[in-house]
Order: C-alpha cells, then structure tokens, then sequence
C-alpha cells in the first residue's frame, strides 16, 4: 500500500505586519522628538590690521579654565564683566571684541559668554586661536 505524502503549503511572509511596526516606529519617534529652534549668533572674520601691523583698537577677552575672564590682560570675575566693557562700548559700539578661549574650556562656557557679550550691545565678535 503505497500512502502519497501530504504536501505542505509553504507560507509566504507578509510585510503587511513589517511596514505597519515600522509606521508605528515612526510616528512613536515623531511625537517623542524635540525640534528646537536654535539661534545663530553671528561671528565675523578677524580684523585687518592697519598700516603699522596692529589691530583696529579691538578688546581681548580670555576666557580661563578656571572660571575667570581676562580683558584686556586683567583678570575679571565674569559678573565684572558688564561694567568693565561698557566704556568700551560707550566710545565705540562697532568696536571688534576678540575673544580667545583656552583649550580646555567647554563649548558651552564659551556660547554663554558669547551670549552674554551680544546681549551687552558687541556685535563684532571674533574668535581666536
């Protein structure tokens, strides 16, 4: 007696269930993430120098691993800072303000006191090495 074997009938897989999870997926990571809108703050080339090799009249500002400023040379807490360089700003407010951060300082020290120094009035800052 011969018995004919049965046939299997092979599946195939959907990806019906596959696209739907990854939809899901999707707009699960839609609501969850955040778009902020970052503002830009504006930094311009390095000043010119002028005939004799010097910079235009520019303000340097150091920011210090520590915590500490340096204007000009002199070291400033950085809550000095308003009243020390509004003189400066008084006479010329185009006036260019080269800021130099030492290696080691973090990125966001160095975006807050760049914020700090426009909300003050500077407009022309520079960064430098």
């Amino acid at each position: 007696m011969r018995i004919a074997p049965v046939l299997q009938r092979h599946r195939k897989l959907g990806l019906t269930p596959l696209v739907d999870v990854v939809f899901l997926l999707l707009i699960f990571f839609m609501l969850v993430s955040r778009f902020d809108v970052l503002e830009a703050i504006s930094i311009g080339p390095p000043p010119g120098t002028t005939d004799n090799g010097r910079a235009d009249d520019a303000v340097l500002l150091r920011i210090e691993t520590d915590g500490r400023l340096a204007l000009n040379g002199i070291s400033i807490d950085i809550k000095q800072l308003p009243a020390k360089l509004v003189p400066f700003l008084a006479h010329d407010p185009a006036r260019s303000i080269l800021v130099h951060a030492a290696d080691d300082v973090p990125l966001r020290r160095l975006v807050r006191v760049l914020d700090g120094l426009h909300g003050m009035g500077a407009d022309n800052l520079i960064l430098v090495e």
